[in-house]
């Protein structure tokens, strides 16, 4: 791989995307050693043209009956958190999104029936000193399988899938 300019914006062409088809044991998330030995069985996802990474939660207000505020909100509290994945691919002769993750002979998503790991790799331009950082989402299920044929265009054929993620790992 050829070396990064360098520069202090982040490029695309320093990411990675990797999965692996099977789902990270809860007993090694603490054992970086064990975490970067399943990173290394990964296998790079081509054709990724973008992907982004959505964290939500719920706020739900609340209120008291209080004769000085009354209908006022007294304070908020945080509900549970949501982790979902969007990746826009394009899909090439040798596979598409389902088989590019290592599910073969797959014809829809009541195929995938075991979680993936998602790796993504961020390198640093040599000789800047900062170190590659990975991040894996783990206990990932495909949300839905759309294929995009636009006859118009650039002629490619586009899979972009939201992916739900059990949580996220900084190794």
């Amino acid at each position: 791989m050829a070396d990064l300019a360098k520069t202090s914006a982040r490029l695309s062409t320093s990411i990675t995307i990797r999965a692996i088809k099977e789902d990270l044991n809860i007993d090694v998330l603490g054992d970086a050693d064990a975490i970067r030995a399943l990173a290394e069985k990964s296998v790079i996802i081509g054709g990724v043209v973008s992907m982004s990474e959505e964290n939500t939660r719920d706020t739900n207000p609340r209120y008291e009956l209080d004769a000085d505020k009354v209908g006022q909100m007294v304070e908020r509290t945080p509900g549970l958190e949501d982790l979902t994945l969007t990746l826009n691919r394009v899909v090439l002769y040798a596979t598409d999104m389902l088989e590019a993750f290592g599910f073969n002979d797959a014809q829809s998503l009541i195929d995938q029936n075991v979680p993936f790991v998602i790796v993504k790799e961020e390198r640093a331009p040599a000789g800047s000193g900062v170190t590659t950082r990975t991040t894996m989402w783990t206990g990932c299920w495909f949300h839905n399988m759309p294929k995009n044929y636009d006859m118009s265009g650039d002629l490619r054929v586009m899979q972009n899938v939201n992916i739900g993620a059990t949580r996220k790992v900084r190794v």
